[in-house]
């Protein structure tokens, strides 16, 4: 039946390990949950998962927290999400990237554009972050949990968070 789940979390992967976990994952129709907290991935790494979850079908849990990707994996992954419709849970936290407002709207962006996406978990991120990049959004969104930031800022001022992804 193959391997379901694998943490390769703490193991010092770094960008070369990262980009080879990548390339196996385009390949690979069993595995689901994949673990890959403090590794010292940047962009590079962030990059090539981002482009595998756009052939991935099976993988439903991605934990790349603690890592060094910056807004520019964060805008690929952001990319890949609006395609990818298998993804459940992602963590990002702790990536210096995922506390950039110009990466967070990408993701942000994907997750109001893709209906399949309305219930996937993203922790330790805070999409209210992009609230100053937004014109004309009410400045009470930045103190709202990221749901109820989604439900109504991100609803209602789509078209210009899109203008600006």
């Amino acid at each position: 039946n193959g391997l379901k789940e694998i943490d390769l979390g703490a193991n010092g992967l770094m960008n070369r390990g990262g980009v080879a976990v990548a390339e196996a994952l385009t390949l690979n129709t069993t595995l689901q949950n994949l673990g890959l907290m403090s590794n010292r991935m940047s962009d590079r790494a962030g990059l090539a998962f981002a482009s595998a979850l756009l052939q991935n079908s099976t993988l439903t849990s991605l934990h790349m927290d603690m890592n060094d990707m910056t807004d520019f994996a964060m805008m690929g992954i952001g990319g890949s999400l609006r395609s990818n419709t298998t993804l459940k849970s992602i963590k990002l936290g702790g990536n210096p990237g995922a506390h950039e407002p110009e990466g967070m709207l990408h993701v942000a962006c994907a997750l109001t554009q893709c209906p399949w996406h309305r219930y996937l978990e993203i922790r330790d991120v805070l999409f209210r972050l992009v609230t100053p990049m937004i014109p004309d959004i009410p400045p009470e969104c930045k103190d709202w949990s990221n749901e109820r930031f989604l439900d109504y800022c991100f609803l209602s001022f789509y078209d210009k968070m899109l203008a600006m992804a």
